[in-house]
């Protein structure tokens, strides 16, 4: 598991995002307040006048018969009055045109990536991170890969918690299980976000790894343990098995004859005797004619 911090290059491209986040609000409020001044000035002229576009202001006085011509190219230049002649030799001042600045939408965003606006993508609708699609598609599998949930308890040592609980809760996204498709939805979290909350729960990297090798000895001696006892088991009935069984047939050896009635046998006639092995302690009973 390799956990890597922000690099210079990716502080950098924070800083880059700030600053543009700024030179946004900044160009929002010049034109608002840009067009607070054209709805406050009184209308000069009526005609064709009040139908030009008002997209410069212009600086700046015109000789006499000087008309303002303009280019639609973002410039305004004087012709003579006098039909072409050539200039007198009054020099005419030029006009400073002042343009407002390109209008910006304020719901565009800029990729941390490749510092491209864009409006939606698929990091950002579902994960929060401001990643063009261009981008995600490039480094889908190296940086913007995704993990089932179960695979980021196992691999990071997270708990559901740490997952749902812990603020902010991580975001992830619903797919049906390929392998269970009768069983519930997986959830597939980004995995970059699930490396920096393993981050917060353990300290450092060193720490995560600390703790995955201290679990992996615990599984080691465990194992171990039910082998060693599945080992016992087998050479005890092995040598259980292997040891030789005594099979011999025993033989009473019956002592005197002594009538039934006097050996305490209930029930016993005149006739009836009874003998008492002398190794077992088996009694007989039985008739004399």
């Amino acid at each position: 598991t390799s956990l890597q911090p922000l690099t210079q290059e990716q502080l950098a491209r924070s800083e880059r995002n700030r600053q543009a986040a700024l030179l946004l609000r900044q160009s929002k409020q010049r034109l608002r307040d840009l067009q607070d001044k054209s709805a406050a000035a009184p209308s000069a002229s009526t005609g064709a006048a009040s139908n030009a576009t008002p997209v410069a202001v212009a600086v700046g006085f015109g000789g006499v018969g000087a008309a303002a011509t303009d280019s639609c190219g973002g410039f305004i230049y004087e012709e003579d009055g006098s039909g072409g002649g050539k200039r007198g030799n009054q020099q005419k001042p030029r006009r400073l045109v002042v343009e407002p600045g390109p209008l910006i939408d304020p719901n565009e965003l800029v990729c941390a990536d490749c510092d491209r606006p864009f409006n939606s993508s698929f990091l950002y609708d579902r994960f929060d991170v401001a990643v063009c699609d261009a981008c995600y598609e490039t480094q889908r599998e190296d940086v913007y890969g995704l993990l089932a949930r179960s695979d980021a308890k196992s691999r990071y040592l997270l708990k559901d918690g740490d997952l749902d609980r812990r603020e902010p809760p991580l975001r992830c996204l619903l797919r049906r299980n390929p392998h269970n498709p009768r069983g519930g939805d997986m959830r597939l979290y980004l995995e970059a976000q699930v490396a920096q909350r393993a981050l917060e729960v353990w300290g450092s990297e060193e720490a995560l790894n600390a703790e995955h090798e201290k679990r992996a000895g615990a599984r080691d001696r465990a194992k171990k343990r039910q082998f060693d006892k599945r080992m016992s088991e087998l050479r005890l009935h092995v040598r259980s098995s292997l040891a030789p069984k005594r099979q011999y047939r025993h033989e009473h050896r019956f002592g005197d004859e002594v009538p039934a009635a006097s050996a305490g046998v209930d029930g016993a006639a005149e006739d009836e005797f009874c003998r008492t092995c002398l190794d077992c302690g088996y009694q007989q009973t039985f008739c004399k004619m």
